[in-house]
């Protein structure tokens, strides 16, 4: 695709790929693994003027982006034989070398569909930037505890289970969008809706320790109030604060070896750790008074033999 300005979206597509299918009773899913007619995207490139690569949205099908199982699940097989029976032991019998296909109504599934579909960006030169993990209605158990299987009808003539009989579709129900969970490119999650409230985490010391906690406010909205507060952790608790009064916000610190230093819940006490020497922790207190008196919370003792 290309733009007035010059610049391109180009697209990348490939198999789908299963690792379910729906049995043909309609109400329980068979472990199996294959491909599918038709294609699924599996990156979009945004190219430059003169054609180089300004970033990539690559998408991987599956619960994680190493994941070799598929989230995919297949809607129905092919059926090359269907027998219809009729009172007085009458039956018709036919056979397709082209195969039966399920009723065609406007509000059949595609072959294919996703429980789970993560899309990461990647900058110029490949390096991942963070991904998006997105969790939707299937027909498998969803994260609220319900699966949406077709019903079959009361009544038909078909002889057995089968993929063409008759059904009532809940197709409506399927590929809705249930959570969004945003990592960052080390693979810490940075904002997940669990159960329909909002919780969004900040990392710091090269990623490998959480330093805020925000409940109740969207990652895109703390991440916008944010902007030029990387390495301010005071103006950014105040200013989320300020901006995000419905919100609660939890600040941790710590010491330059990694340890807990201080807990700052949403009713803004701060809880303070000691270690000893060796780095045992010796004790937990707060501060109370203008004069900041240490009032401990806990105290710990190590009364090894020879020490």
């Amino acid at each position: 695709m290309e733009f007035p300005t010059k610049g391109k979206t180009q697209f990348e597509y490939e198999l789908h790929k299963y690792s379910k299918r729906v049995a043909p009773s309609f109400n329980q899913l068979v472990n199996e693994n294959g491909s599918a007619g038709g294609l699924r995207v599996s990156s979009i490139k945004t190219l430059s003027e003169d054609g180089s690569i300004l970033y990539t949205k690559k998408y991987y099908y599956a619960e994680n982006k190493s994941a070799s199982t598929s989230s995919g699940i297949l809607r129905n097989k092919p059926v090359f034989n269907l027998t219809y029976n009729a009172p007085g032991n009458i039956s018709l019998n036919l056979k397709s070398t082209n195969g039966f296909n399920k009723p065609i109504t406007n509000m059949n599934s595609p072959t294919v569909g996703y429980s789970c579909v993560i899309e990461e960006t990647l900058d110029n030169q490949g390096t991942s930037q963070g991904y998006i993990k997105r969790r939707y209605t299937n027909f498998d158990t969803d994260i609220w505890g319900g699966n949406h299987f077709d019903e079959p009808a009361y009544y038909n003539m078909v002889s057995g289970d089968n993929y063409i009989a008759p059904f009532s579709s809940k197709s409506m129900e399927r590929g809705k969008l249930l959570s969004e969970e945003y990592f960052d490119k080390d693979g810490n999650p940075m904002g997940v809706n669990h159960l329909g409230t909002e919780y969004v985490y900040l990392w710091g010391y090269n990623g490998q320790c959480m330093t805020m906690m925000i409940e109740n406010a969207t990652y895109n909205r703390v991440n916008t109030l944010l902007q030029g507060y990387t390495n301010n952790l005071k103006g950014a608790h105040e200013r989320l604060n300020e901006q995000l009064p419905d919100a609660s916000v939890t600040v941790y610190k710590y010491t330059p070896d990694l340890r807990p230093a201080a807990f700052t819940g949403p009713n803004g006490m701060t809880l303070y750790y000691e270690y000893d020497p060796l780095g045992r922790l010796t004790g937990s207190y707060m501060e109370e008074g203008e004069l900041r008196q240490k009032k401990y919370i806990d105290i710990y003792n190590y009364n090894y033999s020879n020490q």
